[in-house]
């Protein structure tokens, strides 16, 4: 995986997690309108949420120039000087029960980034579980998007927080930069 993409999940995932702490600080210190509630960033468990956090945080914090929701992509990355488009991300929330509802969504981005007009194409993935499965989580959705479309294996970050039921959860994002080449070549 490229450098830069690996300095984007690491962005990331420092700043969802840095947005859960946040709003868990703020729902404590409103106990009268959050009743106790200890919930964090899945309190607002939205995809567009999540991606703004992330778009926010690149701003400050990478070489590249970020913008939203570019002719269809979720993120592009541009090189500052010539412009060019260093990368187009797409990114998913996977939040469903059984974690199959979004996997026609994730399949259809991974497809669209194959053909994307950029140097690098990445898939992040934001999702949360039960403590201590996250790997097996991971590596089922890694399993279900080898079609070759997976370059290489995906880095992660993974944080502790709380569920709107209040039970202890494990949020994590994670990318997998997106083989292009049999397209390319073919």
């Amino acid at each position: 995986m490229h450098d830069e993409l690996k300095q984007l999940l690491k962005i990331a995932g420092a700043a969802l997690e840095a947005e859960d702490r946040f709003l868990r600080k703020a729902a404590a210190s409103n106990p009268a309108a959050y009743h106790n509630e200890k919930a964090g960033i899945l309190r607002f468990n939205n995809e567009h949420y999540y991606q703004f956090v992330v778009a926010r945080a690149l701003v400050s914090s990478l070489r590249l120039a970020a913008s939203i929701e570019v002719t269809s992509n979720d993120l592009v990355l541009k090189d500052p000087n010539s412009l060019d488009r260093f990368a187009v991300v797409e990114m998913k929330r996977w939040m469903s029960p059984t974690h199959e509802r979004e996997l026609t969504h994730i399949h259809y981005d991974v497809g669209r980034l194959r053909s994307a007009n950029a140097e690098h194409a990445f898939m992040l993935v934001f999702s949360a579980n039960s403590n201590d499965t996250t790997e097996t989580h991971i590596g089922w959705l890694a399993d279900e998007l080898k079609y070759p479309a997976i370059k290489d294996p995906g880095a992660r970050h993974c944080f502790r927080t709380f569920d709107m039921n209040g039970d202890e959860v494990e949020f994590w994002v994670t990318g997998w930069e997106i083989d292009r080449t049999s397209i390319a070549s073919g």
